[in-house]
């Protein structure tokens, strides 16, 4: 028998041998490391079929008000049972974060520390910080998420948007620097992926930038984009519609709050939230929208004094002397319907709904 030969027959001898013994020892081994692998398949598999995770779940729910519910409870007991998988306590910490601050804190840190790698819970753990007034740390936790993929759309938008909104918090001598990141950060964000343009958030502050610039032609550049048939978020509406006025785009304000505002569909408590929305605001051109309101709650007279203010402001613009018109001739004041729809076509001869007030007037002398 050669050399080679001789070893193949004692390697086998070797292994027939082991095998022959410890045949129960081996498939041990294999369960015990088999077993954690089909558990955690198991786990993921029931989740993502009851429990989907990915951000257009109802789990991450904006009416989330205790901290002690069955929702909470749930997500607690899945980041147990599945402890590698951060994403439960991603969720966690969305839910928390405007019921108790601080739990949110402590879920997304836990969430982190099992992926540390992933951009989205840096950005989250970001906004916290800043909220809780941590500027500059919450800013290097952007800067990681950006760090750890450059090219990821969304890490540049909100980093982008968290500038933006801590602008008015940050030192006047660095101001005009975080302002040109905040800008240059939406910009590639949106020009990575052309769903950020169309994103109100994103693209109202970039629009804002720009007007505080003194370009007026970029930010109504950008809002032409923007998607609005989504949700209605009422301080994000008036927030837009304030930027449209201040570009002298008042038909394209006033059409969309006629979008969005049915007060049908709206309740009183829901209504005042608006009127005060509107309050914050020290810009003449909303006493328009407000008049609205007031003459929907039976408010007429003070609907009508705030109408008169506002052509008496803004005498040039159409459709407030329309309105002004409309809210005379509900109050029987035909005299001075008359004048404000006069005025209207000497400001607008084209306007269709002004020449026809005033024919209606005429032939019914």
């Amino acid at each position: 028998m050669n050399m080679p030969n001789s070893i193949f027959y004692i390697l086998h001898s070797k292994f027939y041998i082991l095998n022959s013994k410890f045949p129960i020892l081996i498939k041990i081994c294999a369960i015990v490391l088999l077993l954690p692998l089909l558990y955690l398949s198991s786990i993921r598999l029931i989740s993502a079929i009851l429990i989907p995770i990915d951000f257009s779940s109802l789990w991450i729910n904006k009416t989330f008000t205790s901290p002690f519910n069955i929702q909470h409870a749930t997500l607690k007991i899945l980041s147990k049972l599945d402890p590698f998988n951060a994403d439960y306590k991603h969720i966690l910490a969305w839910n928390l974060w405007s019921v108790d601050l601080s739990k949110a804190d402590k879920a997304i840190k836990s969430a982190i520390n099992r992926s540390v790698i992933d951009p989205k819970s840096w950005i989250f753990l970001g906004w916290i910080k800043g909220r809780e007034g941590f500027i500059t740390e919450g800013y290097k936790d952007f800067d990681r998420a950006v760090m750890l993929n450059p090219k990821r759309p969304d890490s540049l938008a909100q980093q982008g948007l968290y500038v933006y909104q801590m602008l008015p918090l940050i030192d006047k001598s660095v101001k005009p620097l975080f302002q040109v990141l905040a800008e240059l950060n939406l910009r590639v964000a949106m020009e990575l992926d052309p769903v950020f343009a169309r994103y109100p958030p994103y693209a109202f502050a970039l629009a804002m930038i720009y007007q505080e610039k003194g370009d007026s032609s970029a930010a109504s550049s950008v809002l032409r984009n923007i998607n609005t048939d989504g949700p209605t978020d009422w301080q994000l509406t008036i927030r837009n519609m304030v930027l449209y006025l201040q570009l002298n785009r008042y038909l394209t304000a006033i059409a969309q709050w006629e979008t969005s505002f049915n007060p049908d569909k709206l309740t009183p408590a829901q209504i005042n939230l608006i009127e005060k929305e509107l309050n914050k605001y020290n810009i003449p051109d909303l006493r328009y929208f407000l008049a609205r309101i007031y003459l929907h709650q039976g408010k007429t007279d003070v609907a009508l004094g705030e109408l008169k203010s506002l052509v008496a402001l803004r005498g040039n613009v159409v459709e407030y002397r329309l309105a002004l018109g409309d809210m005379y001739e509900k109050a029987g004041n035909r005299k001075d319907a008359l004048i404000q729809y006069e005025k209207a076509v000497e400001l607008s001869p084209a306007n269709q709904q002004a020449k026809k007030k005033v024919i209606e007037y005429y032939s019914k002398r």
